[in-house]
């Protein structure tokens, strides 16, 4: 989006494009440094002053479609749920009474008939990482690693087995 246009400018074109589609990622690319907090009224992902470093702007632009793809990316399987389920939607699973829950955000739970084990390879490369034997967690979700548990975003508590513990705290 150029910053100069000539009727509207890029920052309220970038306003009305994350009113209508707020999952969108937008990039501003300008000559002119004045924009750069206004950039933060549409949530820019990043803001580039021209000329542009092109190594410094294919590692942005790599990081920012890894994030894009990961966010969109889920599952249907109809054992759990008749909608999708996202990937970065799911703080932790926990293995009980021979089945698998799935803890979300918004405290969404499903149950499913898989074990623990068939989740850890699921996730094992999108982020997720076992921390007691029956645990598995989303690692964005870790607000702070003690030595008996692990604290969550949302102040929950999940068991740390020490067995896992040096594996955690090198995040």
């Amino acid at each position: 989006v150029d910053l100069f246009l000539d009727k509207e400018n890029g920052i309220d074109i970038g306003l009305k494009i994350k009113n209508l589609k707020t999952n969108c990622k937008i990039i501003i690319i300008s000559s002119n440094q004045n924009y750069v907090m206004d950039g933060y009224k549409i949530k820019a992902e990043r803001y580039f002053l021209k000329p542009i470093d092109e190594k410094q702007f294919i590692f942005e632009m790599k990081e920012i479609m890894q994030e894009y793809f990961y966010d969109a990316y889920g599952f249907i399987d109809k054992k759990i749920s008749e909608h999708k389920i996202y990937i970065h939607e799911i703080v932790y699973i926990e293995y009980m009474n021979k089945c698998t829950i799935l803890h979300c955000t918004d405290n969404r739970i499903y149950k499913t008939p898989y074990p623990l084990k068939y989740w850890i390879e699921k996730l094992n490369k999108l982020g997720f990482q076992q921390c007691y034997k029956s645990y598995v967690i989303n690692k964005k979700y870790i607000d702070n690693i003690n030595k008996a548990d692990i604290v969550l975003k949302n102040k929950e508590r999940i068991p740390l087995s020490r067995h896992y513990l040096k594996t955690l705290k090198s995040l």
